[in-house]
């Protein structure tokens, strides 16, 4: 089947099956044409600016054509979800590339009007990859011949106007799956439209590392009491504004440390964590990670804070530290993962809106203090509904 075809199936009373027959679709680019996509939006190539971060390097002009095309062959996508009726009323879509040179589509898919269900465009897009990775091994090969599965583009757009979507940028939920070293690499590159002011189109050009800039660090586990202090300068300047010592935040990690270690429901086979939050009233508050299962747990920052919404409705949380393991044993061997969740930081920062809130975690027995925006960068952040 050529790239400018899809696959209709009829189904025929006589014969009692399913006929698959090919139909060319008129809104899928073939990409041996010239003009492409852009062509059908009247976009030149040419014209458009790149913005990309020194992460990203120097994009010359086939990677930019490459670029701007996939882009906007995921707000094709996305429209088309809309069109079908999402139930979220949102289309939102990526085109991702591996390593191997394989490119996949996807769009996010919701399924209840509480988005209970939903996955998001860039989730969807990786899972038809390694679905079609797997699809093409054989079982019989030496695992040696097998490609890594590792992502080397994003690239992203809503069904809205090309370039008009402020918010074509990966969600917290994402970025969870982004902390991993297992399918990506700090040099991800994740690439969108952007509108200037003068109506231009701009490619902007990020990599991972400039989403997540401690996406490396891991916690440690450390016998430890006279911990050596190390904060950011973002961290200082909040610790000064609020009055918060670092005795206060030693307090506040001894606290998760203690419910860490007196903690004996845990299972062995799961991983390990603690998490202490201090609130605007000075109350601290533990948490520890919930597992139901291999598959559904609770986070432990998320547990503690919402013992604290619980009890105070309008409650601000100032600090949160994290005490655990951060690598755990998998059938696939040591998967290293960052102690600190991305997706509860993004959902305490949609209730308060507060990027200066502190987290506190033991890196090289070091007691580490950053904010959350040293986690999630404010230009590199997703922007909630209420400040759009």
């Amino acid at each position: 089947m050529r790239i400018n075809e899809v696959s209709r199936i009829y189904y025929t009373p006589k014969a009692a099956n399913y006929r698959p027959q090919t139909m060319p679709s008129k809104d899928t680019v073939s990409f041996t044409r010239n003009a492409g996509l852009a062509g059908k939006y009247n976009i030149n190539i040419n014209k458009i600016k790149v913005d990309a971060t020194p992460n990203a390097g120097n994009i010359d002009e086939t990677e930019k054509r490459m670029l701007v095309e996939k882009i906007l062959e995921a707000h094709e996508h996305a429209k088309k979800n809309v069109l079908n009726g999402n139930i979220s009323g949102s289309g939102y879509a990526s085109s991702i590339r591996l390593s191997t040179g394989q490119w996949d589509l996807g769009t996010n898919f919701n399924n209840t009007r509480d988005e209970v269900s939903s996955v998001c465009g860039e989730r969807s897009a990786i899972l038809n990859a390694y679905n079609k990775f797997l699809n093409a091994i054989n079982l019989s090969a030496p695992k040696s011949q097998i490609s890594e599965f590792k992502v080397d583009y994003i690239t992203m757009s809503s069904f809205k106007e090309p370039g008009t979507d402020k918010n074509t940028i990966p969600c917290a939920e994402c970025l969870s799956w982004f902390n991993t070293t297992r399918l990506f690499s700090d040099n991800t590159k994740i690439a969108s439209l952007s509108k200037e002011e003068n109506g231009n189109l701009k490619l902007v050009v990020k990599t991972l590392k400039d989403y997540l800039p401690l996406r490396n660090e891991r916690a440690n586990l450390t016998s430890l009491y006279n911990w050596r202090v190390q904060a950011s300068d973002k961290a200082l300047k909040t610790m000064q504004e609020r009055n918060m010592s670092a005795a206060d935040l030693k307090i506040l990690f001894k606290a998760a440390k203690d419910d860490y270690e007196n903690n004996r429901t845990f299972a062995p086979k799961f991983m390990q964590s603690s998490a202490a939050v201090l609130d605007n009233d000075g109350d601290v508050t533990t948490g520890r990670r919930l597992n139901w299962s291999t598959r559904w747990f609770m986070e432990p920052a998320e547990l503690a804070i919402s013992k604290v919404i619980e009890e105070k409705p309008n409650a601000k949380i100032g600090a949160i530290a994290y005490y655990g393991e951060s690598s755990v044993n998998t059938k696939g061997g040591i998967l290293d993962e960052s102690i600190v969740s991305l997706q509860t930081l993004g959902r305490l920062l949609s209730v308060s809106d507060d990027p200066d809130a502190l987290v506190v975690t033991m890196v090289d027995d070091k007691l580490k203090i950053r904010t959350i925006d040293d986690y999630l960068p404010a230009e590199a952040r997703w922007v909630q509904a209420f400040k759009r």
